[in-house]
């Protein structure tokens, strides 16, 4: 392996581990990368020169700066789909008091890019920059349908999918992404996580391809039939109106049925 290669890969990894953990010592990361402690040591020196690396003063344990915080927030802030979905998530969120998110996929994970929390005492935790299940998670799901073939072609070959909950589907033909494509929209009943249900819709951009997902997450005790079906066309109405920021001029299914911009009216 190129020395700059293995370099830039170590330091990576110096990086991963202390986000991991809220401090280190040198001989803790070394053990845990199992690399030298001299060249653990180096890189650290580098990082805290750069500032992305602070030291303790009492331990001499290392830790992330916030100024990774602010690398974090310049590279969110280029990205343009969360910057035309912010005030679609703001309205939603003050309609419905419940978690909205936004994700995308990152190689072959779901990650959230965006959040709001819900104004409820009760509400889902989750963050920023989390990976979550692509196949147990509506946002996931509607990533699937409308993201790279060969995403779902390897999913598909699977003889069984992790299971994180009860309700989790492990069977990977049980997932029925072609039905999440033809309705517009995907559902997961606490199979992700226990006591949440979620609804999400796909972003798509002029060309029609998937950039994103809009989902709402509500507590399972907060929500009945009715109330979800007002959910599934609030988010798909949402999703549709951040396409049309996003260039494109189409419209989503629900069962056959046409939703255009006439029923994103408040969004």
């Amino acid at each position: 392996m190129d020395g700059m290669v293995r370099s830039v890969l170590l330091i990576t990894g110096v990086m991963e581990a202390l986000a991991d953990e809220k401090q280190l010592g040198v001989s803790e990361l070394a053990a845990r990368l199992d690399i030298h402690k001299s060249t653990v040591y180096r890189f650290l020196c580098s990082l805290k020169v750069l500032g992305y690396v602070r030291q303790n003063d009492e331990n001499a344990k290392y830790g992330l700066s916030y100024k990774i915080l602010d690398l974090a927030g310049r590279i969110l802030s280029s990205i343009d789909v969360r910057q035309a979905a912010r005030p679609i998530m703001e309205r939603i969120s003050d309609k419905t008091r419940e978690t909205v998110h936004l994700a995308t996929l990152e190689q072959t994970d779901a990650i959230y890019i965006d959040k709001i929390d819900s104004s409820q005492p009760l509400r889902m935790h989750s963050y920023i920059g989390q990976k979550i299940p692509i196949h147990a998670s509506a946002l996931g799901k509607v990533l699937l349908a409308w993201g790279p073939k060969h995403l779902l072609g390897d999913l598909l070959k699977k003889d069984k999918l992790k299971r994180f909950t009860d309700t989790s589907i492990t069977e990977p033909e049980a997932l029925q992404i072609q039905k999440v494509h033809s309705q517009g929209y995907a559902e997961d009943r606490e199979e992700s996580v226990p006591g949440v249900r979620c609804v999400a819709a796909p972003i798509l951009d002029r060309e029609g391809s998937v950039v994103a997902a809009l989902s709402i997450s509500i507590p399972s005790q907060r929500v009945n039939d009715e109330r979800m079906g007002s959910l599934q066309k609030m988010v798909r109405a949402g999703a549709l109106r951040i396409s049309e920021h996003m260039g494109f001029q189409g419209y989503l299914n629900l069962n056959g049925s046409r939703l255009d911009s006439t029923e994103t009216h408040g969004l």
